[in-house]
């Protein structure tokens, strides 16, 4: 199958938003698994494509599958530690032609992926302060990098709290309409470090006088944690980062009671 004929017929089909299985993918070159090898006396994931073994530009401590556009897969790649937490690539799959693309990514892991019929698109935050998101273009050789902004999230502040019941709180961090004000509640520096650790999310919920919705860092989810929330009378916000090793840190303020989803944030030890 051509790389224009595997996207096409994958735009029939709905991406999903969160990692793969890799024991249920069925590939045109056979099932994938990801299994732990000895590299130099240190463990590191070993991909394989039916009996084919996928290269990466080096090898990475943590593999896991992204996406499956077709008979394409973005693949994750950790090199371990949360400096920089992955970078991707695109793995083709089809008979006969098992390859990796070579490696890309800005260090964030939340990425949102799409597709027309002749190029996969993979979208990120820069995490240059100020800079936005950035997109990964492939042609099935090439990969471009194209600077995207800050994208609107059609929920501005005006729209209420209730706007984003639902709505995912890495989306709500990114929003151009809501920059100026995480910037003036928190600074250029600690907002960009809560795009970082709020990036593995679960849709926004009521809680009282709350829409709050809480995060971490994918495959680091025991070393970073954190939570966003907008008052639903007033919408002030109110933001709690922890990292290993530093104490928890709450931007805003409450007047009352914490809403659930900061409380447990709060509560890891300095």
């Amino acid at each position: 199958m051509s790389f224009r004929t595997c996207l096409a017929a994958a735009a029939l089909a709905a991406l999903a938003v969160t990692p793969l299985a890799a024991q249920d993918l069925q590939t045109p070159s056979g099932p994938v698994r990801i299994e732990s090898v000895d590299v130099d006396g240190a463990p590191v994931d070993q991909m394989f494509v039916g009996k084919t073994p996928v290269d990466f530009d080096a090898p990475a401590t943590m593999v896991w599958v992204q996406e499956k556009v077709g008979s394409l897969l973005l693949v994750g790649l950790s090199m371990g530690g949360n400096a920089c937490p992955a970078h991707f690539a695109w793995v083709h799959t089809a008979q006969g032609d098992v390859h990796a693309s070579p490696s890309f990514g800005t260090c964030s892991e939340l990425v949102t992926v799409s597709h027309d019929a002749q190029t996969v698109t993979v979208t990120m935050p820069s995490m240059t302060p100020g800079a936005g998101n950035v997109s990964y273009v492939y042609d099935g050789h090439t990969i471009s990098e194209v600077a995207v902004g800050e994208v609107p999230s059609g929920h501005p502040p005006s729209a209420g709290a209730d706007a984003w019941i639902g709505q995912y709180p890495y989306d709500l961090l990114v929003a151009a309409e809501w920059r100026d004000r995480f910037v003036a509640l928190m600074g250029e520096a600690d907002y960009q470090r809560a795009q970082q650790v709020i990036s593995l999310t679960t849709p926004m919920e009521v809680e009282g006088d709350w829409v709050a919705g809480s995060g971490c860092v994918q495959g680091f989810c025991d070393e970073s944690d954190g939570a966003v929330a907008i008052n639903r009378a007033d919408g002030r916000l109110l933001v709690a980062l922890w990292t290993q090793g530093s104490a928890p840190r709450l931007w805003g303020e409450a007047q009352g009671p914490l809403p659930d989803k900061i409380r447990p944030v709060m509560a890891h030890p300095g």
